[in-house]
């Protein structure tokens, strides 16, 4: 079975539709992370969708759901995978199978305090492609190349953007 084959339909689509009403390509995404209890859990909402976001037990949480980091993991592997299965038909590729690993290096001890040297974020991030295919060599690199320099999730781990912050203070009632 070809995979993303739904997906090409899809971006032919996006792509007709903002050529024709160029404002339509701009959208603003909201999620909302909320903490309520004494542990790490915490309800993630995000276009209709609700996740927990936790840790493992040694970082204060009781592992009910992936960690802040695993999320990025994720996120950056399915954006991948969704833009090599949505630009294949575009280069000829066939793939009958889309499998993106992505691991971090992270120094723990920083976000716990103990560090003020050391980066709290990520020290590194690697990503592995495994495209199952037919299809000529040179095909698979070119579609390869053009769906990692458009995928939105790897733009946004290496390109600098600028990110600020709000605080807002309650009273209790």
């Amino acid at each position: 079975m070809i995979v993303g084959t739904r997906l090409a339909a899809a971006a032919k689509r996006a792509r007709d539709t903002f050529t024709q009403r160029p404002a339509s390509r701009r959208v603003v995404a909201q999620a909302t992370a909320r903490l309520t209890g004494d542990g790490a859990a915490t309800a993630v909402r995000m276009r209709g969708h609700n996740i927990i976001v936790d840790g493992p037990p040694t970082t204060g949480g009781d592992d009910t759901g992936p960690t802040p980091g695993d999320l990025i993991r994720a996120g950056l592997g399915a954006c991948l995978a969704i833009n090599y299965g949505k630009h294949a038909p575009t280069f000829d590729v066939e793939l009958t199978e889309i499998t993106v690993n992505v691991e971090t290096d992270v120094d723990l001890g920083s976000s716990a305090g103990l560090d003020v040297d050391t980066p709290p974020g990520f020290g590194a991030v690697r990503f592995e492609t495994l495209l199952t295919t037919n299809s000529p060599e040179a095909r698979v690199r070119e579609l390869v190349a053009f769906a990692e320099a458009h995928s939105p999730s790897l733009d946004d781990l290496t390109r600098g953007l600028h990110v600020g912050g709000q605080l807002t203070i309650r009273r209790p009632e």
